[in-house]
């Protein structure tokens, strides 16, 4: 065999004992990582429930408002700051897909519902730059805030612009112009406030989405209600 055989016989060697080890590093380091995640779940006290499909039907508003129903995946419970919490991986099929263009491609996103003390008017808070990508709109029209540093930071749209400034508290402005916000998008709708990212995210990351989300639970305004014949106050008689 010649020298130059020999070298490149070690050179091989060495070049698979290269990959094999960076595989095996890469395992190991899921494995680990998938541990601290499961930890992480439990100190939260998050745990798994049985896969819910009719989470589907209950929102309307993105990410749902696409062409394909898509499915719920690694549905999880809990509470954070109080409030229920559910989170899980909304996965669907992208628009190129179901229009049979290109290879078949999946879409995720992690949602995070936190439940609110009764009914809430649904208003979507978003960053002024945000484009929303989905097939339908829903949500209703602008609303306009005499608040110019909100205003310069959140677009909101609601059915009921009454109701969206009842909702959005000065407090509650206030709690969305910390930095921690920057970028996130919310939208209260039948009776929560969610969030959604784009694409799966770590434990830790949707442990501080909720408590972004809690924080502004803390601060809505409650929607009035009319008063019912049973809670109205009597009156007193004419005289």
């Amino acid at each position: 065999m010649s020298r130059e055989s020999v070298v490149g016989l070690v050179l091989l060697v060495v070049l698979l004992v290269l990959v094999v080890g960076a595989a095996v590093l890469a395992r190991v380091a899921r494995r680990r990582s998938r541990a601290a995640q499961d930890a992480l779940l439990r100190d939260l006290g998050w745990e798994s429930v049985p896969s819910d499909e009719s989470l589907l039907d209950r929102w309307r508003g993105a990410p749902f408002d696409v062409q394909d129903r898509g499915r719920v995946e690694d549905l999880r419970g809990g509470t954070v700051g109080g409030w229920p919490l559910v989170t899980f991986r909304y996965a669907w099929r992208s628009a190129a897909t179901m229009a049979g263009r290109g290879r078949p491609t999946m879409v995720e996103c992690q949602v995070v519902a936190l439940e609110a003390r009764g009914e809430v008017p649904t208003v979507e808070v978003v960053p002024v730059d945000y484009l929303q990508p989905s097939v339908q709109r829903v949500v209703g029209r602008r609303v306009v805030f005499d608040d110019p540093a909100f205003a310069a930071t959140w677009t909101v749209r609601a059915p009921d612009e009454l109701a969206a400034h009842e909702l959005l508290t000065a407090s509650a402005r206030q709690v969305l112009l910390a930095p921690a916000y920057a970028g996130t998008r919310l939208r209260f709708e039948s009776g929560a406030v969610l969030s959604w990212t784009d694409g799966p995210v770590p434990v830790e990351d949707v442990r501080d989405l909720a408590l972004l989300l809690a924080g502004v639970l803390d601060h809505v305004g409650a929607p009035e209600r009319p008063e019912d014949e049973e809670t109205r106050p009597a009156q007193a008689p004419d005289r």
